[in-house]
């Protein structure tokens, strides 16, 4: 299993890490070296591209070109044709209710009712 990166959240491939000294308040980025990882934060490319130190630290960025690519993001898939549904009201109305049976097929377009004009 390869390494990821430790932010929340976060489940890409560990790009870069992170080393820090406190006491000096300097901050270290480097290319992802899975042999020393001791005491280093590992970021995907992403979050090493967008980190930012605390005020009065000093930042080091000493990576070379990425080596591990962020993967490409994964295609949507097609949508499922549009059904097409022909709903008739008239459908919903049983013989238990001619008077609304009947006033649904006179609004009807083409039934001959007041719809059709």
């Amino acid at each position: 299993m390869s390494a990821r990166c430790v932010r929340p959240d976060c489940d890409l491939p560990a790009a870069a890490q992170l080393s820090a000294d406190f006491t000096m308040r300097e901050g270290w980025l480097r290319n992802v070296d899975l042999e020393h990882p001791y005491h280093d934060y590992l970021l995907c490319a992403r979050h090493a591209d967008t980190l930012t130190l605390p005020i009065n630290w000093v930042f080091h960025d000493e990576r070379g070109p990425h080596l591990v690519p962020e993967p490409e993001p994964e295609s949507e898939p097609e949508p499922p044709p549009p059904v097409e549904r022909h709903y008739d009201p008239a459908d919903e109305v049983d013989e238990s209710m001619p008077l609304l049976s009947r006033a649904f097929r006179a609004a009807m377009p083409g039934a001959g009712g007041q719809g059709s004009q």
